[in-house]
């Protein structure tokens, strides 16, 4: 053999591939029905309001398993175009109509202290009218600002009990967002109205206020917001499951 040519490399058997590929075949299979499990336990919550309403800061306050824990499900936050929007408000109204019939449930935050709601008035009748049994959510945000603005303790507020002008702000600002909701989404119940602080920018955890309250409504909702919803559109194709397979991998391999 001349000296310039390399050994050529031994065939592998055919029934090595085989073999091979009926064991990537069964992993992709196993990996994607794990997936599709996971996806089945996931909660979506779509989070709706104007621009400037909080949501950004609220979903990355809420963690990951804010539906009550993996066997329960887990929640997904996504935010939908806000309302008002450059295009008029119109576009963005009904493209954000369309994303709520595509979720678990709508959290709708409506920052304080402003209390001209006309655009929540706008989304509300519309969402009313093309998806009635939505699962509804509101979360208050922003009430640090509530007067007086520069004064915020968040582990001495009481609105219950309203002991100072802050409370006392709390307590009214609260009432006037129930009956507000009240008489825009008739039956909304007074349980999943939350008021809510992540604390002034660059404030600790510690200054946050009401995302615990938060958290349990929606793990005490979680069992019936999972219950009976499938998303996809009569005849789509089913899943791609080794898609869901490599997804799994993926994460699993960042987390390691």
């Amino acid at each position: 053999r001349p000296v310039h040519e390399a050994p050529r490399a031994a065939a592998a058997p055919a029934s090595l591939d085989a073999d091979q590929a009926a064991r990537e075949a069964a992993l992709a299979r196993a990996l994607g029905e794990e997936a599709l499990r996971q996806e089945a336990r996931q909660i979506r919550i779509l989070l709706a309001g104007r621009a400037g309403s909080g949501r950004s800061r609220l979903s990355c306050s809420l963690p990951g398993q804010a539906a009550g824990g993996a066997e329960q499900g887990s929640a997904c936050f996504s935010e939908g175009p806000g309302l008002g929007g450059t295009d008029g408000g119109e576009a963005s109204l009904e493209r954000l109509v369309e994303s709520a019939s595509q979720v678990h449930a709508v959290l709708l935050c409506i920052p304080a202290p402003g209390m001209a709601w006309g655009l929540e008035e706008a989304f509300l009748k519309r969402l009313r009218g093309a998806a009635p049994g939505t699962a509804l959510f509101c979360a208050g945000t922003k009430v640090d600002l509530l007067p007086p603005a520069r004064v915020w303790k968040p582990a001495c507020l009481c609105p219950a009990r309203p002991a100072g002008e802050k409370d006392r702000s709390l307590a009214r600002w609260g009432a006037a967002l129930l009956a507000f909701l009240r008489r825009h989404w008739p039956g909304f119940p007074q349980a999943r109205c939350h008021l809510v602080s992540a604390g002034p920018e660059g404030s600790p955890p510690a200054d946050a206020y009401g995302l615990e309250g938060l958290r349990t409504a929606l793990a005490q909702a979680a069992p019936g917001l999972l219950q009976g919803r499938d998303f996809r559109a009569p005849g789509a194709a089913p899943p791609d499951r080794r898609a869901l397979a490599l997804r799994i991998v993926w994460k699993s391999a960042a987390a390691a």
